[in-house]
């Protein structure tokens, strides 16, 4: 107990925290953070995701090879996620929240997950939708 309240009337964080050398050079905001070279990244890349999840990707330059495609912020292979239920690739920028495609997918996904499978799948072939395109 006395090393505890000496660790902390001397601020010494090293004690209080030994995992804390790992995150020096590293920022606490949310663009340093997602550095693929971060240890909170690289531990969390390390577990698995438990909950079904879908990726819908930007690329901002079509290419044949989508290991060399972007969305101007994120690498594919970064944004890639094994595993995913879905993955669909979008043209367009990172930010862009009105690309029809984009709106489509996710309320594809909304209403897998709030009306079934099967359901989903019926109102994705009418005539307004991707599918049948």
């Amino acid at each position: 107990m006395v090393d505890l309240v000496t660790a902390v009337a001397r601020l010494d964080v090293a004690h209080l925290n030994p995992n804390r050398g790992r995150f020096d050079g590293f920022g606490v905001d949310g663009i340093k953070s997602m550095q693929p070279d971060h240890p909170l990244i690289s531990d969390l890349s390390r577990q698995p995701i438990r909950a079904k999840y879908h990726t819908i990707i930007g690329e901002l330059f079509e290419t044949s090879d989508l290991t060399k495609s972007s969305d101007g912020v994120v690498p594919y292979e970064s944004a890639h996620l094994d595993g995913a239920e879905s993955e669909m690739i979008v043209p367009s920028w990172h930010g862009d929240v009105t690309n029809r495609r984009t709106i489509n997918e996710i309320r594809r996904i909304a209403r897998l997950h709030v009306l079934g499978k099967a359901a989903a799948d019926r109102r994705d072939s009418g005539p307004d939708s991707d599918a049948s395109r």
